[in-house]
């Protein structure tokens, strides 16, 4: 990973309350698909095509170990790279 992401304070706290690891947050912004969320943010999430190039990128053993956490979004401002919340995903995302 080559750039720099923060956590606000809110994002911190959802994760943990959340039970989403900060090594799937980072995957999620880096392998994730990004879809324009309003406001100059962006949500990253993982459709079909980036878990399996994530599934490519790590070693079998890891990746089985975070698949059940893959179900996640991240919202983060675009201009510079601060993840505002993180969370579970239950709906497809449907883009217009």
């Amino acid at each position: 990973m080559n750039r720099e992401i923060t956590f606000s304070t809110h994002a911190k706290v959802q994760a943990q309350r959340r039970g989403i690891d900060s090594s799937v947050v980072n995957y999620a912004v880096e392998f994730g698909k990004r879809v324009y969320a309003g406001g100059g943010s962006m949500r990253c999430y993982f459709d079909k095509k980036a878990r399996c190039r994530l599934q490519k990128e790590l070693p079998c053993n890891l990746f089985a170990k975070i698949e059940k956490q893959l179900n996640c979004f991240v919202i983060l401002v675009k201009e510079n790279e601060v993840i505002i919340t993180v969370g579970h995903q239950y709906k497809k995302v449907k883009i217009r």
